[in-house]
C-alpha cells in the first residue's frame, strides 16, 4: 500500500512508460479536460460531490468508470496502480 501511495509524498511525478502509452492517448484529452473543469466547478470538494461528478459523466457519455478512472489515475499518480480514486 505504501508503494502505491508514493505519489503523495514525492516532489516530482514520473510516469510509467507502459501506463502512459496505454492510457494517456490524445483522444482521451477532451474527456480529461471536461472532467477537470467539472471538478473545478464543484462547490463542495467532498467524496460524495466528486462521486456525483463522475457518475454524471459516466451517464452522459455512456462510458464505464475504467474509461476515465484509469487515465485519471495515471495522470495523477504516474502509474496504473494506486489507491482508489473515489474511495
Amino acid at each position: 500500500m505504501a508503494e502505491t501511495a508514493r505519489f503523495y509524498f514525492n516532489e516530482g511525478l514520473s510516469y510509467e512508460e507502459k501506463a502512459d502509452r496505454k492510457f494517456l492517448r490524445p483522444e482521451i484529452a477532451p474527456l480529461m479536460q471536461e472532467t477537470r473543469d467539472r471538478i473545478g466547478n464543484t462547490a463542495e470538494f467532498t467524496q460524495k460531490s466528486l462521486e456525483g461528478v463522475f457518475l454524471r459523466i459516466l451517464d452522459e457519455k455512456k462510458i464505464k468508470l475504467g474509461e476515465i478512472a484509469q487515465p485519471l489515475r495515471v495522470a495523477l499518480t504516474g502509474t496504473s496502480v494506486s489507491p482508489g480514486l473515489l474511495r
